[in-house]
């Protein structure tokens, strides 16, 4: 075997390996892990702006706690992708912290 044949084969073994352990599922599996995934106690509302939130006029994605009212306090977490992205790519994020 060539060496260039060895160091191919040797790196497509490295690969092999490496994918071996990648798996698409993402789920939380520990104690911890498990206790903070869980959604919060509240279930979530997906609503648009209806007037622009910046000078382009782009509308601003809104998640919040269902039957939000003024006599329980609730805090505000703001995100913005600053990657030209879109919320709904960090959806489960968004809807989690809502929770």
């Amino acid at each position: 075997m060539s060496p260039h044949n060895r160091y191919k084969s040797f790196v497509s073994l490295i690969v092999l390996l490496a994918l071996a352990g990648c798996t698409t599922d993402d789920h939380a599996t520990g104690v911890i892990e498990k206790k903070y995934a869980a959604p919060g106690p509240h279930s979530v509302t997906v609503a648009r702006t209806t007037q622009p939130c910046d000078h382009r006029g782009n509308q601003c994605d809104l998640y919040y706690p269902t039957g939000l009212s003024v006599s329980v306090p609730h805090p505000i977490i703001t995100w913005g992708n600053g990657t030209g992205g879109v919320s709904s790519a960090a959806e489960y994020f968004l809807k989690h912290l809502a929770s």
